[in-house]
This record gives structure tokens, sequence and C-alpha cells, in this order.
């Protein structure tokens, strides 16, 4: 439902891993820490961290969106240069938090309509639209979160594609 599948980016070139790496070093605005530094004021359109032929990356705005797919990749040696690899993820913690909230509230909701049931007082079809609409908006929710993750990857590839084009080996 909420974890979707790990997908992969590479991207070969015709540069040493050093130089890839500064590339990427140039290009990701640094931050303590990936997930929580607060990115207002940067101009980078990435933020995180590059070390040690490794990086994480995400995209630098002003909101907060627990289902965007972040980056974490690495550069690697290849005969004719080297490698920029690695697979966008959503943080299993996030869909922990956003399933527990899904369950929490059909167990409210269940527990409200049984309730309300058993009291036979009003109709239950007078109170069932009030649960309908909280799951709605649950679901709203979700969706946008998802589409917002979703073009927060496809900038990342695009951003990733355009600072290696020059040096790219097809």
């Amino acid at each position: 439902m909420l974890r979707r599948p790990r997908t992969a980016i590479r991207i070969d070139v015709g540069i040493p891993p050093a130089e890839a790496e500064a590339r990427l070093r140039g290009a990701i605005g640094h931050v303590r820490s990936f997930l929580l530094s607060p990115t207002w004021g940067r101009r980078e359109d990435l933020v995180g961290q590059v070390k040690d032929g490794c990086f994480r990356a995400r995209v630098r705005h002003g909101y907060s969106n627990g289902l965007t797919r972040l980056l974490y990749g690495r550069v690697t040696p290849t005969p004719s240069g080297s490698r920029v690899e690695g697979e966008f993820r959503t943080l299993g913690w996030v869909v922990l938090v956003l399933r527990s909230a899904w369950l929490l509230n059909l167990l409210l909701i269940s527990t409200y309509l049984l309730f309300v049931a058993g009291r036979n007082q009003p109709p239950i079809l007078s109170v069932v639209p009030g649960p309908i609409l909280t799951l709605g908006l649950l679901a709203g929710i979700e969706a946008i979160a998802r589409r917002m993750g979703d073009r927060d990857e496809e900038k990342t590839r695009g951003l990733l594609s355009r600072l290696f084009a020059d040096v790219s080996v097809r």
C-alpha cells in the first residue's frame, strides 16, 4: 500500500570517480541532517551529504513530505571512467507511522460506528458520512504526498542528468 518498490538510477560518465564526486559535492548543498535540516535560504536544488564515494540527496523545498523518495547512491570506478548509481527509497519508519495512523483511524471509526449502532438513537446512515469523509481525507493526503514525492524523484533524476550531461557515456 504505502511502500513502493525502490527505483534505480545509473549514469555512466567518462570522468574519474573523484571528479564525479566533486561535481556532486558542488551540486548538493551540504546539510548536517539529511532529513531534518532546514533548507530555507539555500540555493542548491538538492540537499544532502557526499562522503567517501557515497551520497544521499533529496530535493530542497520549504515543506515536509515524508513520502518523498530519497536518493541513496555511490560513485564507483569503471574502465571508461566512473558510474554514478543509486536508488530512490521511501523511508521505512514513515511507512510504519502512516500505516499506524490508518490502523488507528480504522479502529476509532469502527468503535464509533459500533457505539452508535448499539445505542440505536440516530439512524446509522446519518453518522456514516463522517467516517467516510475522514477516510477520504486520509486517502487524499496520501495521494497528494505520493504525487509530490514522484515529482521530487523526477526532478532529482533531471538534475543529475543535466549535471553529468557533458560527460555521459552512452
